[in-house]
């Protein structure tokens, strides 16, 4: 509720956790009508990780459904 980990406010066991400090390259890929997380809610996850990060944004409504095979018999 407080969003502490994204404001880095967030400690555990007694240390303060540090997006930025994560440098491993990132691939975040949202959904523009995904009604569970967001797509501006996600992107927000670019300026907080360390390393590089390649955000790609689907026309669909989540994230399975975008990613389904087309024709669903043979997905």
């Amino acid at each position: 509720m407080e969003n502490q980990l994204a404001n880095g406010t967030m400690v555990l066991g007694g240390q303060r956790l540090d997006l930025s400090a994560v440098k491993p390259d990132t691939y975040v890929v949202a959904a523009e009508r995904d009604h569970i997380v967001p797509w501006r809610s996600s992107y927000r996850t670019t300026g907080l990780l360390g390393g590089e990060v390649r955000y790609v944004l689907v026309s669909g409504g989540t994230l399975p459904a975008s990613s389904a095979h087309p024709n669903p018999r043979r997905g």
